[in-house]
């Protein structure tokens, strides 16, 4: 039974987990250096006493003009720039739709329209989807986009053994050419998620005769159909590109060229910008980069605040986080608050995550969010002290043994920073907990292949909820990408409803249900999510107020991410 003095105790132990992690603001030397697809966000929509002259808010940029180059530094290299091949994050994206052109693309209702296509629409049980393409749109290397170009790249990269594509087009059993310009995607059931893959790698067609004759190679010299060309590559560099004189929306791109430079270190990206050796930077991290940028003069930020958040999975398979109280418990000792004041330099910096959606979407749920286990440390102990005193405890310890866990996070400083702050929540409801700082693409294989207990990751995502979520929690053996191995008959039932209606109301509810199973299961947690942005200097336009070819206003930096063929510079 816990007493007076057991929860004052415990009280203390939380106010100096509290000030220890609040210390390594103070004492921190920085940001990351190195790529993270994994764990951290940006974290700096808001920062209270900022004297700063960024803003978000719309400003009259006046009438596009040609010509000039501009520099822009991402916060990660990508792997190869060849769909199928492709498995980067939002900075390769940045990169990819300056030399590709999405199929599909969103309006800034969220809503998808048109590109590349001239037309799309499935038919009634969701099994069949029709896409005729544009008139007389070519490939930088002059060879013609058309329905044989689609169903090649189908047929011998997207669908191919072992494409980082294969898995989501699981249910697209072929592509038949219909015309010249018309395709179909054959289903082998329905799925009212698959149009939502058409607006990235895999809906961005690329010229079947390069790849041809490139191979491998074409990851670093992709041919698209997009607003600037491939000049040259150097890996871990820059990617150059310049300005497609043929491009098949009239008067763009704007630029003459554009250059962009991965430089995963924070410090070392805020530098080259607030010197002017950038002309814009992005940033999907929760952590202190945002805040800095806001803090320099005459800078420009562009939001784009999507539904991936920061936090940590659990390997489900792996004692002690196979017990739901174990899960549940270290959820409840965590002030996602304060880690988000530790992470971004205040409490405000971002939301506080608590499902797999933003106060924005529409999916977000209020029940949800209420449920959500967090910032109860004396919940914590009660279901913690519950599992060390099981005689059937799943560690195989003797009832008393404390907890042992071991957290897994990359060697960027402020990751590092992040897991402290949790070991710090955790050490104070007497969990053991030992840190391991892993080299990124070591990290990432030891979730593929299930080494891990628990990993800092970057979770959730602007795709169809169901594309996110079966990814995420499909059965496991068949979906690899469900890293913590949690599957259940609830899960597979709700997942189903979300793959088969596309009726809004339907698959609220049915993410609703799933949310509130996750507040109790907890397979992962959450601190904060995902501020996305772009930052410009003044001279630079356009970032946010990018249009659709049939004029409609698209969906802005979202995820940082923009259409670089409509920036142009002053």
């Amino acid at each position: 039974m816990k007493t007076a003095s057991d929860a004052r105790s415990l009280r203390a132990r939380r106010l100096i987990a509290l000030l220890f992690a609040s210390s390594l603001v103070l004492g921190a030397c920085g940001g990351g250096d190195d790529d993270d697809p994994v764990a951290q966000d940006d974290g700096s929509s808001t920062t209270a006493g900022d004297d700063t002259s960024s803003t978000t808010e719309a400003i009259d940029e006046g009438e596009p003009v040609q010509g000039g180059e501009i520099t822009v530094g991402l916060e990660s290299e990508t792997n190869s720039y060849l769909p199928g091949t492709y498995t980067g994050t939002f900075a390769g994206d940045n990169v990819a739709q300056s030399v590709f052109d999405p199929l599909l693309q969103r309006d800034e209702a969220g809503e998808l329209q048109p590109y590349l296509a001239e037309s799309f629409e499935g038919n009634a049980d969701l099994t069949q989807f029709t896409l005729t393409l544009r008139e007389g749109v070519m490939f930088h290397d002059d060879t013609p986009l058309n329905a044989e170009a689609i169903k090649a790249n189908f047929d011998d990269h997207l669908k191919a053994d072992g494409a980082a594509t294969a898995g989501a087009l699981r249910d697209v059993d072929s592509v038949t050419v219909v015309d010249d310009l018309t395709v179909t995607y054959d289903l082998n059931q329905s799925n009212a998620a698959f149009p939502d893959l058409l607006t990235g790698s895999i809906g961005w067609p690329f010229s079947p005769t390069a790849s041809e004759a490139l191979g491998e190679d074409f990851g670093s010299q992709p041919v698209g159909t997009g607003p600037f060309k491939f000049v040259s590559y150097t890996r871990d560099s820059e990617f150059v590109l310049e300005r497609n004189e043929d491009y098949w929306q009239e008067g763009l791109p704007y630029l003459d060229g554009i250059t962009f430079r991965p430089i995963p270190d924070e410090e070392s990206r805020l530098a080259a910008f607030e010197a002017g050796d950038l002309d814009a930077v992005h940033s999907v991290r929760l952590s202190g980069f945002g805040t800095q940028v806001r803090g320099l003069a005459d800078v420009e930020v562009y939001e784009g605040p999507g539904n991936s958040g920061s936090g940590a999975i659990f390997n489900v398979e792996v004692p002690p986080v196979d017990d739901p109280r174990v899960r549940r418990g270290l959820s409840l000792a965590l002030d996602q608050k304060a880690l988000i004041d530790v992470i971004a330099g205040s409490p405000d910096a971002a939301e506080a995550r608590n499902q797999y959606f933003s106060e924005t979407s529409p999916f977000y749920s209020q029940a949800v969010a209420e449920a959500w286990p967090t910032d109860d440390p004396e919940a914590a102990q009660v279901l913690l002290d519950e599992y060390v005193n099981d005689p059937e405890r799943s560690d195989g310890k003797a009832p008393g043994s404390p907890i042992a866990i071991e957290f897994n996070c990359t060697a960027i400083p402020s990751l590092q920073e992040q897991a402290q702050a949790y070991q710090a929540y955790w050490q104070a409801v007497g969990v053991e907990v030992t840190l391991n700082a892993i080299e990124q693409s070591v990290h990432i294989q030891n979730a593929v292949t299930n080494q891990y207990m628990i990993n800092c990751w970057r979770q959730g995502g602007d795709t169809d909820p169901y594309t996110v979520l079966f990814n995420a929690f499909g059965d496991p053996e068949t979906q690899p990408l469900n890293f913590t191995n949690y599957h259940n008959d609830q899960v597979a039932d709700i997942l189903e409803r979300l793959r088969t209606t596309d009726d809004q109301n339907e698959r609220f509810d049915a993410l609703e249900e799933l949310g509130l199973l996750f507040a109790e299961d907890v397979p992962n947690t959450w601190t904060g999510g995902n501020n996305e942005f772009i930052a410009t200097q003044p001279a630079v336009n356009g970032v946010d107020t990018w249009k659709l070819p049939d004029g409609a206003v698209g969906d802005g930096a979202k995820n940082g991410v923009t259409i670089w063929g409509q920036v142009w510079v002053e």
